[in-house]
């Protein structure tokens, strides 16, 4: 299990894509995620956090940031405990530039539910934007 991680700045106008492996922590042998139910990684916006207690709510109308899912498509497996998430250029382009909490859980028999990653990204600006002449 990964906690408490700092991940890698990401741009606000860039697709942002990236893979994380899960293997077993005693063998090092990769986790076969292909039965999981469901992989859910949400990008929280401050302010509208899950956290209670840590200057966020619970219950806001809009709890979430962005959310990608393997039900939804915005998370593929990649091999054996490997997956691969997206967010798109214009679900990040609705980031201001700022550290964002991150959450990342597997569900596994519709029912049981791991938390993978608990942890900050930094959104930064990108400036650049296609299209641009």
């Amino acid at each position: 299990m990964s906690f408490d991680v700092m991940l890698s700045p990401v741009s606000n106008r860039a697709d942002w894509i990236d893979c994380v492996e899960v293997k077993d922590a005693e063998t090092g042998d990769p986790y076969d995620l292909t039965t999981a139910d469901d992989i859910v990684m949400t990008v929280l916006f401050p302010g509208n956090d899950l956290g209670g207690g840590y200057g966020y709510s619970y219950g806001a109308a809009n709890n979430y940031g962005l959310t990608a899912s393997l039900k939804h498509g915005s998370i593929q497996h990649v091999q054996p405990g490997i997956f691969q998430f997206h967010f798109t250029n214009s679900q990040m382009g609705g980031l201001a530039p700022q550290s964002y909490n991150v959450g990342l859980i597997i569900v596994a028999d519709d029912q049981i539910i791991y938390q993978m990653i608990v942890g900050q990204v930094p959104v930064l600006e990108g400036y650049a934007r296609a299209g641009a002449a």
